[in-house]
């Protein structure tokens, strides 16, 4: 008992600490030097929010990182910070877009992404994707030797969705 709580402890850990840890490059960012400087900005009042790990945070950092997407539209750790940021806040279906296309710009940008998407498409009840998404984090988890307990029920619930969907 006391290693399934001290693997789910540091899984919450962890997954936070990934969460937040995916940092624009900002020479990569960089498309030209009008609005640069602007961009650059927003992000940076975005992450200060962002990294409160709060509902309103996550909310208020939105708007931040849209001005900054104006500017450059292609870059995977800004798409993957708003998909997190919208999955957080009330308007989780606005994340699946921008998740997506992070995934789409850079594979293997963080292994959470596979959590996030999975979490968005269990919102929208898209549970076949989800239990994609999740069995994918869920063998990353293994292989760093952490406990997939959470992730398991994730995948149970989603099961018990399809269920309930059907009848």
């Amino acid at each position: 008992m006391k290693k399934i709580l001290a693997n789910l402890i540091i899984f919450l850990f962890i997954s936070s600490i990934f969460a937040q840890n995916v940092k624009i490059d900002f020479k990569e960012f960089k498309t030209s030097e009008n609005g640069y400087f602007e961009a650059t900005e927003n992000i940076k009042k975005g992450n200060s929010l962002f990294k409160k790990d709060t509902k309103t945070g996550y909310y208020k950092a939105i708007d931040f990182y849209l001005k900054a997407y104006e500017y450059n539209s292609e870059n995977a750790e800004l798409n993957y910070k708003i998909g997190v940021a919208y999955l957080e806040s009330i308007n989780k279906k606005k994340s699946l877009q921008y998740l997506l296309k992070a995934d789409s710009l850079k594979r293997g940008l963080t292994p959470f992404i596979h959590w996030n998407l999975g979490r968005v498409y269990h919102h929208n009840l898209l549970f076949d994707k989800a239990i994609v998404e999740y069995g994918l984090f869920k063998s990353y988890i293994r292989k760093a030797n952490g406990s997939t307990t959470k992730v398991e029920r994730k995948i149970e619930e989603c099961e018990n969705g399809k269920i309930l969907i059907a009848n």
